[in-house]
């Protein structure tokens, strides 16, 4: 199952600027960012997925960006065509020292060849350490909390939802499940929309 956000995020896969997902911790980035890595991977695309929560990984990269390199191949590498473009799937990116920079250097240099798409909290973004905008190299994007709509379908319950779409349109109608909806909202509304605490 997959959040509305999924197909737009999707879409800008073919776009040149990098990708940047913020939301509050437990919202799905993570859950988001593997589904996204998945259909990349579906459909041909050279992907690698690695997170800066590995301390390995990180103090590599503080040491300096480039060496993330060392955990990938880049088109024109290990047989991979130099006309394809490599997908590099990031998890929590604000655990470098740097974000910024180490955007921006693999942006500039390798941008052509390589797309990155990164997780971030919100709180990241507007951090001291977040020092360069990155105007024209990414793209931010932000997740929430799951709506009513998203609630449902995770719940399984499509008839109500295609009944609440129905309801949307025409709100004069009266529903038949008005009381099985009311129970749901006030379940909605009582957990927040968190996909780990609802479900």
């Amino acid at each position: 199952m997959k959040r509305k956000l999924f197909t737009t995020l999707h879409n800008h896969l073919e776009k040149k600027e990098f990708i940047i997902l913020t939301g509050a911790r437990q919202v799905g980035k993570t859950t988001l960012l593997r589904q996204l890595e998945k259909k990349a991977k579906n459909e041909g695309k050279t992907t690698f997925f690695v997170t800066f929560e590995n301390p390995d990984i990180l103090n590599s990269i503080n040491k300096h960006p480039e060496n993330i390199l060392e955990y990938f191949s880049l088109p024109s590498q290990n047989n991979i065509p130099a006309t394809e473009k490599t997908y590099l799937f990031i998890d929590e990116v604000q655990y470098a020292d740097n974000p910024s920079n180490f955007l921006k250097l693999l942006f500039d240099k390798y941008a052509d060849r390589l797309k990155i798409i990164a997780t971030g909290s919100s709180a990241f973004y507007i951090d001291r350490k977040f020092k360069d905008s990155l105007a024209g190299r990414k793209r931010l994007f932000e997740l929430f909390t799951m709506d009513f709509e998203e609630f449902l379908f995770f719940r399984n319950k499509e008839e109500l939802l295609q009944e609440l779409k129905r309801l949307k349109e025409d709100y004069k109608n009266k529903s038949l499940n008005e009381r099985e909806i009311n129970h749901l909202f006030d379940e909605f509304l009582t957990y927040g929309g968190y996909p780990a605490i609802d479900f």
